[in-house]
Parts: C-alpha cells; sequence; structure tokens
C-alpha cells in the first residue's frame, strides 16, 4: 500500500511541473485514488507545501487531516509514458472508449483505467484566447507617486481632515502620514489604538498630536468613521486594513 502511495505521489508531482510556476513543482492541492493491495480504493486530497525546498504536507486537510513531516520527490529524474487502446467504438454516438495505462521510467504502472471520449465529426478551430496582461509593481513606488500627484493637484490648499479606518496595518498607517507629512490631510486614525501605537513605533513614527479615535476592533471602526463623515467632522475617509 505504502509503495502504491508513493508512486501516487510521484504522478501528482510530475502533473505539476506543467502548472507550476514557481516554487518545487509538487507544491499544490492535489488529488486522486490511494488503491491499497487489498480493499476498496478511496478518494484523498493532498496539500504539499515547499519551504526552502524542504516538502511538508497533509493529507485530507481539515478536522482529521494527517500529517507529512517529510515529501521526498525527484521529479527531475521522473517520466510518464502513457498509452491508450481503443477498445470500443460506438459509431452512433461517436465515442471511442480507450484503456489507458501510465508507466513511469522503471516501467511500474502508476496510473490505469479506461477513458471514453467523443469524437468530433469534423475539424474544430478555435481563435486564440487573448490572455490578460500582468503587469508588476513597487506597492511603495506607487504609494509615492499617488501621494505626490495628489499633492501637485492640491497645492496651496488647506489639509482636509481625513478619517483613516482601521490604520492597522503598514501600508495604511504608512501611507497616511505620509500624506499628512505633505500637509494634505489632517489624519484621524480610527481603530484599537495600542494596536496603532505599536505600528507606528515599527514603522519610526511619532504619533504625538495625531488624533486617534480608539475603538475596539474593524468593525467598530467603520461605523465611527461613518458618524464622523455624516456630522462633517471628517471630509473624506481612507480605508485601512478592514
Amino acid at each position: 500500500m505504502f509503495a502504491r502511495f508513493l508512486m501516487f505521489l510521484a504522478c501528482l508531482g510530475l502533473s505539476a511541473t506543467l502548472m507550476a510556476q514557481t516554487g518545487h513543482p509538487a507544491k499544490g492541492s492535489w488529488s486522486g485514488d490511494l488503491k491499497p493491495a487489498s480493499g476498496e480504493s478511496a478518494r484523498i486530497r493532498l496539500l504539499i507545501d515547499d519551504q526552502n525546498g524542504d516538502l511538508s504536507g497533509k493529507i485530507n486537510p481539515g478536522r482529521n487531516a494527517i500529517d507529512m513531516s517529510k515529501v521526498e520527490l525527484d521529479a527531475a529524474k521522473m517520466t510518464l509514458t502513457i498509452q491508450a487502446t481503443v477498445t470500443a467504438r460506438d459509431d452512433e454516438h461517436h465515442r471511442l472508449t480507450l484503456d489507458c495505462v501510465v508507466t513511469n521510467q522503471t516501467g511500474a504502472v502508476v496510473v490505469s483505467g479506461e477513458a471514453m471520449v467523443r469524437a468530433p465529426m469534423q475539424k474544430i478551430s478555435r481563435p486564440r484566447t487573448a490572455m490578460p496582461t500582468m503587469h508588476l509593481f513597487d506597492p511603495a513606488a506607487r504609494l509615492a507617486e499617488w501621494i505626490d500627484g495628489w499633492a501637485a493637484d492640491l497645492a496651496g490648499q488647506p489639509p482636509v481632515p481625513c478619517g483613516v479606518v482601521h490604520p492597522c496595518d503598514e501600508a495604511s498607517l504608512g501611507g497616511a502620514m505620509a500624506a499628512a507629512r505633505r500637509g494634505l490631510i489632517v489624519p484621524w486614525l480610527i481603530g484599537p489604538e495600542a494596536r496603532i501605537w505599536s505600528i507606528a513605533e515599527g514603522l519610526g513614527i511619532d504619533l504625538t498630536g495625531v488624533h486617534i479615535e480608539a475603538v475596539e476592533h474593524s468593525h467598530a471602526a467603520a461605523a465611527r468613521a461613518a458618524e464622523l463623515a455624516a456630522a462633517g467632522t471628517v471630509e473624506m475617509l481612507i480605508k485601512g486594513s478592514l
């Protein structure tokens, strides 16, 4: 049973070499059938993680998951050979039944089964799918560019009272305070006070004199921000880590 399970892992790992973009080719979530030497097969799911080349994982993630402390796979030395033989033909419905066998580099069968395919009656051609364009950017540089553009548009204008809703991560708090330093906003930081101070200390930001509207959590921060905006206390809102 264990040997068959290792073969199953090997097959999944080789499939991953075709789809994985970064990291180890086995990293990801896989499902398949575990076939013991005796007894019925069982459907299982594997979750494999990669930490600097060291593989670990779980079998059937969830409450009854089985941890795999070490997973070994050398996909570079593995090959799969797929053989499909037509065993039946249904001319009326244009269907073919194929007996499929997948063997590895040693000739051992790792996957076998029957596949049914519907053969087209004529050649099928489809236009090439337009793939989405990917843009990579530096979040800090984009934030700085946005603040510079905002400063240019508001040159000579007084700073705007601004509610910063739950600024409980470095990006939201740092961005709001950068805008304040440029004279664009007067920040009202709305969120858990101790957490806001802790993040500010990590960023080297002094919040002395900055108004903090202390609330317990993000939901309360959103509600309080709405109240401040409705009352006209703040003229704009910036979304934090909601």
